[in-house]
């Protein structure tokens, strides 16, 4: 997948049993850094796929040590072209190998935890991009052009607070977990205050395409949203940009929300409605697909006296989305199977 540079900050006179711990650990190369003022730095260059366990094992002999601190770099190459030192196997891989934790490829817990929640600090550049995408997604929807709604999408600034919640279940992390809520919250009410003051003032049209199509959900939907949301997070655990960007596309939360504002502030309730569980319909399957993801690429807390807790969370909060989900296609079952 690629490498990492892990550099471990400790007092001195901890070269002896650095040493004793790298010796089990899968580490491609080691040296030391610059000397400091009474700290002593090492570098190890790792496989991404190891950084996790190698961060963990050095987490558990050192997180008492005064002045202890990890800092994890990616290399984007090494030369020359070395083998990493991996544990002996003790057989062929098989089908069910790629199914457990240790099969699977991705970045370390530390890098996946601050990419997603530093996108759901409520701070004024989440504010301004929720304002930006709800203007845009609001202009795009009333001239009934794809790509200005697109624009919308990319912004995306609910999608990583939905998939922060779930990341705060895996890690029985329950401060990202309520913060991500929050934020949510908070840009979900900014961008329909927006669309509904965008509805009360200027005449929308509900038959515009762009919007018709946001109005009227169909059982299709849930299962795009299911698909997207899965491969929205499975790409935040491997770091695939590109992934991510169709994710955004595909399983967007901003124009449906701000479809919802328009309608309700022109009096068409019955398609600001429609929009309503297209948008709830997508929250919660980000929601779910995120939380199944993590699961299954090995997530899991730090601490092992966590892990029970986390798994206890994690049930239930499967059963709520699940829930939550079949209500909605239930409800889409009925009422818009008879609409159309």
């Amino acid at each position: 997948m690629g490498l990492r540079i892990i550099e471990l900050l400790l007092p001195e006179g901890c070269e002896d049993k650095v040493t004793s711990i790298t010796e089990t650990l899968p580490i491609i190369d080691n040296w030391q850094g610059p000397p400091q003022t009474k700290r002593q730095c090492f570098r190890f260059l790792v496989t991404t796929e190891q950084t996790e366990a190698i961060c963990d094992a050095f987490h558990k002999h050192f997180a008492g040590f005064e002045r202890f601190r990890m800092i994890i770099f990616r290399a984007d190459a090494a030369l020359p072209l070395a083998e990493t030192h991996q544990p002996k196997s003790p057989g062929p891989k098989n089908f069910w190998h790629y199914f457990k934790p240790e099969g699977k490829e991705r970045v370390s817990r530390e890098e996946i935890y601050h990419d997603i929640a530093k996108g759901c600090q409520l701070n004024w550049m989440f504010i301004a991009n929720v304002i930006l995408s709800a203007l845009v997604a609001a202009i795009g929807l009333m001239r009934n052009d794809v790509a200005i709604i697109i624009g919308a999408m990319v912004i995306a600034p609910l999608l990583k607070p939905n998939v922060a919640i779930a990341l705060g279940v895996i890690l029985h992390e329950g401060g990202l977990a309520l913060r991500a809520l929050l934020t949510n919250l908070t840009g979900m009410l900014i961008g329909l205050v927006i669309a509904i003051l965008i509805g009360l003032t200027m005449e929308i049209d509900p038959t515009i395409p762009e919007i018709s199509a946001r109005t009227h959900v169909a059982l299709a939907n849930v299962v795009l949203a299911l698909a997207a949301g899965m491969a929205g997070a499975l790409s935040f655990t491997s770091s695939a940009a590109s992934t991510l960007i169709g994710v955004m596309v595909a399983v967007a939360l901003m124009p449906p929300l701000v479809t919802i504002g328009l309608m309700m502030g022109s009096g068409h309730w019955l398609e600001a409605m429609g929009a309503a569980v297209l948008f709830l319909a997508n929250i919660i399957a980000v929601n779910l697909s995120a939380l199944l993801a993590f699961k299954w690429q090995g997530l899991h807390p730090r601490h092992w006296w966590h892990h029970e807790a986390a798994w206890k969370n994690l049930k239930a909060s499967v059963v709520f989305w699940v829930m939550l989900l079949l209500t909605i296609c239930a409800l889409i079952g009925l009422w818009f199977g008879k609409m159309n």
